[in-house]
């Protein structure tokens, strides 16, 4: 097994509503990843499931910004592969 280097991290985030008082629910945004060419060990019956996997990234970017004295990061990563957990 894999040595973890880095401890878990949650990658979701709230997005702050435009007015304070919002008629809609905050709801927390996951970055997302789109795969295609590929037959991978899922089916519709799937949609809406979570999944444990390991991957494997090449990390090729980081961009800094600052707003309103707050510093944001976004990385940009290659995904090389990833390995489901049998279900």
């Amino acid at each position: 097994m894999a040595k973890t280097l880095f401890k878990k991290i949650n990658l979701g985030y709230n997005l702050k509503p435009i007015e304070e008082v919002s008629s809609k629910k905050r709801k927390t945004m996951y970055p997302s990843m789109f795969i295609s060419h590929k037959k991978l060990p899922l089916s519709g019956e799937d949609v809406g499931k979570s999944f444990n996997c390991q991957i494997t990234v090449d990390l090729v970017g980081i961009r800094e910004e600052t707003k309103n004295e707050e510093n944001k990061y976004n990385y940009d990563f290659e995904i090389k592969n990833i390995v489901f957990v049998k279900k």
